[in-house]
């Protein structure tokens, strides 16, 4: 099986690897893989498209949403499809969509949503029941450019769109219609999505100290409650910062460590840290994939179950690696 082949070269990278993850008091369960999956390279069927850069930039599928049950539905926007992947790497479902132009997905319920943020510049809403779609445009209100989106979020009070890593607009309403175009301070917590009173969560860098300041605000942006992870010395990038749906949350980041004359880069990886519903440090976590030359939007995402999975790209195939919640 795909899953099997794969575990064994991952579960060498874990145990042999250079990843260091995040300093944390204890306690702290260490959140395991518990399952991989590898997608070969290829066209159409079960495989998944890149291209390789020759006569453009290096590019694969675009993003991802994972499910309880162990399966994930992939954007693989070359082959102009959405595919949802059993656990055992077989094709359950593939979605035709028109255009190579999208670059994020989300899944809710009967309905498929789909970024296009630089070519048509619009949120696709397909029903998965009917095949029936619609567009809705993203520039107005709250986003000056398409290109300056940054992640998408479908919730049952309708989808948002993150402007500049800052505020959030509904560009789509629950009813999959227009949106009323209103404004969040912050990403959804809950999986009830941003309205009546939920908290929300912002994300930072904080340069000076190596470390990164994740805040719970309310939804006129006032600060409930805050906490600084410490990274360590070296470059990061906020991977990826998302509620966990069970009251806590989840911030992973791109670390690249250098040596001391910051010439060599020594080491690059993800690493990351789940708070629990009381700021507590439920689980740290590392994992030596992380985006590098190919092209991807984005790279980690949350099950409806607080599951953390990630996609990377390995020279096999796409990866799919999955983090129980301890």
């Amino acid at each position: 099986m795909k899953s099997l082949r794969l575990f064994a070269l991952v579960a060498s990278l874990v145990v042999g690897g250079a990843a260091t993850p995040l300093a944390a008091e204890p306690p702290v369960a260490e959140s395991g893989w518990a399952g991989v999956l590898l997608i070969p390279w290829g066209s159409g069927g079960d495989m998944l498209a890149r291209v390789d850069g020759n006569e453009s930039n290096p590019e694969g599928p675009m993003s991802f949403v994972p499910l309880p049950d162990g399966s994930v539905w992939v954007l693989d926007q070359l082959s102009e499809r959405v595919v949802r992947f059993a656990p055992d790497g077989t094709v359950a479902q593939s979605v035709p969509v028109e255009g190579t132009a999208w670059q994020d997905l989300d899944v809710l319920g009967e309905r498929v949503y789909l970024l296009d943020r630089l070519v048509r510049r619009v949120v696709k809403v397909v029903d998965l029941r009917t095949g029936a779609s619609r567009e809705e445009g993203i520039e107005g209100p709250g986003i000056a450019e398409g290109g300056g989106v940054t992640a998408m979020f479908a919730r049952p009070d309708g989808v948002w769109l993150e402007y500049a890593h800052g505020n959030l607009v509904r560009v789509v309403g629950a009813d999959g219609g227009p949106g009323d175009r209103a404004v969040s301070p912050g990403r959804p917590v809950s999986r009830a999505g941003t309205s009546g009173g939920a908290e929300l969560v912002r994300a930072r860098l904080d340069r000076p100290s190596h470390g990164a300041v994740l805040e719970l605000v309310d939804g006129a942006g006032s600060v409930l409650r805050s906490r600084t992870v410490p990274l360590g010395a070296g470059l990061h990038r906020i991977a990826w910062v998302e509620g966990d749906g069970l009251g806590g949350l989840v911030a992973a980041f791109h670390v690249s460590r250098f040596s001391p004359d910051g010439r060599t880069l020594e080491s690059e990886h993800v690493e990351g840290i789940r708070l629990g519903g009381n700021g507590e440090i439920a689980a740290t976590f590392s994992s030596p994939f992380c985006i590098r030359a190919t092209e991807q939007f984005r790279e980690l995402k949350l099950a409806s179950d607080g599951s953390l999975w990630q996609m990377a790209f390995a020279d096999d195939g796409v990866v799919f690696v999955q983090w129980r919640k301890p």
